[in-house]
């Protein structure tokens, strides 16, 4: 049933942005990843990157960081195209703010994920 409920809530958060309320998408998110069960990482990871996302467009710097920190956790055992699209739309959207100490704390930690997440061949 939860499961279900994860989809309703991203649906409705996608309803919500479309029709440009956004303060409604951002709850609808935030639901979704509170419902959505802790064995769908990759969902939950898509999820908490497009709530950060909204709320740095809102200029909710705070809020933003505390999502991508969570984003950076739930997809650290991910790997993939739109994982790593997220993270260059993470660094897009903080870096304005990088003087700001939990933007700084949320870069460092996605720069160092970048590294990691190099190929083989990169250090050769």
């Amino acid at each position: 049933m939860h499961l279900v409920r994860a989809h309703v809530d991203y649906y409705e958060a996608l309803t919500h942005y479309h029709g440009g309320d956004a303060p409604a998408a951002i709850r609808a998110l935030r639901q979704g990843v509170h419902t959505r069960p802790a064995g769908f990482p990759w969902p939950r990871s898509f999820m908490l990157a497009r709530t950060a996302e909204l709320q740095a467009r809102r200029g909710q710097v705070e809020a933003a960081c505390a999502s991508w920190a969570a984003f950076l956790d739930e997809s650290a055992t991910l790997s993939s195209a739109t994982v790593d699209t997220a993270v260059r739309q993470l660094h897009g959207h903080l870096r304005p703010h990088g003087r700001h100490p939990a933007a700084a704390e949320v870069l460092r930690r996605a720069a160092l994920r970048s590294r990691l997440d190099l190929p083989w061949s990169a250090g050769t």
